[in-house]
């Protein structure tokens, strides 16, 4: 198995920003000893819930600091970006790093982006795919051109080219069956949500199979199965130490989406409900507390030998070998690393699943 280390950068009660970069620099010299295959860093504005506001600039930064492991975004919000100027950036970190980037992509979530960065939310999910189209595009062919309603240019030779042939590895998140589609369509491996149990992932992983195999792509690529892990001596005495973590995590989360009364009168928020409404009646159902409940109910969360089990079934639902986990929700460095090496360990021993098996 692969297991990959998620940062989450939030800027818990009581520490700085300095403290934030402090500890994920910790956290990936340490991946990077313990053999772990990547790190992801994640892209929020204007919250304590993450604190890394440009990806791949954080990503070059790791990148240049380590040797050996992986550093991938997850995610690049595609709608916020020009995607010229990703497909650049992300070339340059290809090429510097010896083809250790992963580029992970996404669409975002909160009102105030689209705002702030003059984006009309009614074209966040056009805006995904014809952006991701555009970069792959610009990697590929001699020139690229775009033609939207909120991105128009000529041809263009992009330069440089990836040093990774024919171009980078390319993950998308969605939580939607059409974007599952498009990404089969294409090939690109997902980045599977961790707000879900394996069996309910695995319902994506069939649209992405029978659409793969239609358009000729291969329908089982490398799909990250990202989670929240976390270890104790018991079930219970790892619960009862993530779940307040996990409480605070989520309502720092959903605290910009609570900003949505003030923006109403912006035109570029104002279909925020309509194009969001799978994700507003989500938050209805799951307010912070009982969605932090839910959170340790469908992830790894328990002794060590209970988070291989856990590794093993979600691998054999999902038909991936590769995780990627927020270990760091605590605040706390010493207890992370001690996670992260149960996890290490974990993963090295997890028994190995032939047949699908169903666990919720």
């Amino acid at each position: 198995m692969k297991i990959d280390l998620f940062l989450s950068t939030a800027l818990h009660p009581g520490h700085s920003y300095e403290h934030v970069f402090d500890d994920a620099l910790l956290y990936v010299s340490a991946a990077e000893e313990m053999g772990y295959h990547a790190v992801w860093v994640n892209e929020h504005h204007f919250v304590r819930f993450g604190s890394c506001s440009a990806p791949l600039a954080m990503a070059g930064f790791l990148l240049g600091r380590t040797r050996r492991i992986r550093v991938g975004t997850a995610v690049v919000l595609l709608p916020l970006h020009n995607p010229v100027e990703v497909a650049e950036q992300a070339a340059i970190l290809d090429q510097l790093s010896g083809g250790r980037l992963d580029l992970g992509v996404g669409r975002g979530a909160y009102p105030l982006d689209w705002t702030v960065f003059d984006m009309d939310v009614r074209y966040s999910n056009a805006a995904v795919r014809e952006h991701l189209d555009t970069i792959l595009r610009a990697w590929t062919q001699d020139t690229v051109s775009a033609s939207t309603p909120w991105l128009s240019f000529p041809d263009a030779h992009i330069t440089p080219r990836p040093r990774t042939t024919p171009c980078p590895p390319v993950f998308l998140a969605t939580a939607s069956p059409g974007g599952v589609e498009h990404a089969a369509k294409l090939g690109i491996p997902l980045l599977i949500s961790w707000h879900t149990a394996p069996a309910e992932k695995k319902q994506y992983i069939d649209i992405y199979e029978r659409v793969a195999k239609e358009h000729g792509q291969n329908p089982h690529p490398e799909h990250v199965i990202t989670g929240i892990a976390h270890v104790g001596g018991t079930r219970d005495a790892a619960k009862d130490e993530i779940t307040p973590h996990l409480g605070w995590w989520m309502e720092e989360g959903e605290r910009p989406s609570r900003e949505l009364e003030r923006l109403r009168e912006d035109p570029r928020a104002a279909a925020y409900e309509e194009v969001y409404s799978d994700a507003a009646k989500r938050q209805s159902a799951y307010p912070p507390e009982v969605m932090a409940k839910r959170l340790v109910s469908v992830n790894p969360i328990g002794t060590a030998d209970q988070v291989a089990d856990w590794m093993a079934e979600a691998s054999a639902v999902v038909g991936s070998q590769r995780f990627a986990f927020f270990m760091d929700l605590t605040g706390d460095r010493e207890r992370t690393l001690e996670v992260m090496k149960a996890v290490a360990s974990s993963a090295a021993e997890a028994p190995q699943y032939e047949t699908t098996s169903h666990i919720s």
